[in-house]
């Protein structure tokens, strides 16, 4: 919000800027982008819940590209537009494609910050140290979130604890029994729920990019 923020502020010289709205606008595109390709690059198959790609289909990497076209066309970028579907291939080409929005963030608030600064440098440099603050806090929570994704998690120790929960599960009745008697099924229901929700909540925050 505040990259937007201080884009759409200080970036256009007037209301007639056209260049200067036109920087600002693909400042708020990209930062809009950002945060689509950011999920599909830290996930297999784009991670929405609604319209998963099956990971076991061989035309997988094709369908995600075409995924992610889809949502980039419905957010950011407008297909009618020839400067912004030059955008939109450019970014799918892209080896690493939020690493490019952020680059392409800082050129944009280059260009719009030295067209509005003129003959004075050092307003150039006050505002372009203003907003590669934020870009360098984008870049951090990018690289923070690549570092969680990266971090080997072993499998052996998530199978030992759903293999425990599951014999302890099953074994619980016959403890219950002599307790609650003829409402041990409930009771155990009950528990073996609470037991195996937290488990997958422990699963989920082991991995939370869904890798597993």
């Amino acid at each position: 919000r505040d990259i937007t923020r201080i884009a759409l502020q200080w970036l256009p010289q007037s209301k007639d800027d056209k260049f200067g709205k036109a920087q600002a606008a693909k400042v708020c595109r990209m930062t809009k982008a950002f945060n689509i390709v950011l999920k599909y690059h830290l996930t297999i198959d784009g991670g929405n819940p609604d319209d998963r790609v099956s990971r076991t289909d061989p035309e997988l990497p094709s369908k995600v590209k075409e995924e992610l076209r889809k949502e980039l066309s419905m957010v950011c970028f407008s297909p009618s537009d020839p400067v912004q579907a030059r955008e939109l291939e450019d970014c799918l080409s892209s080896s690493h494609r939020p690493l490019w929005t952020i680059q392409q963030m800082c050129n944009a608030s280059h260009a719009g910050i030295w067209a509005r600064c003129g003959d004075r440098p050092d307003r150039a440099i006050r505002d372009g140290q203003l907003l590669e603050r934020h870009f360098q806090r984008l870049c951090g929570a990018m690289g923070a979130c690549e570092r969680i994704h990266r971090t080997p998690i072993p499998t052996a120790f998530t199978r030992h604890c759903s293999r425990f929960l599951m014999v302890w599960c099953n074994a619980m009745p016959l403890v219950l029994w002599p307790i609650v008697g003829t409402s041990t099924p409930l009771a155990a229901t009950f528990v073996a729920w609470a037991m195996l929700g937290t488990e997958d909540i422990g699963v989920q925050v082991e991995e939370p990019f869904d890798v597993l």
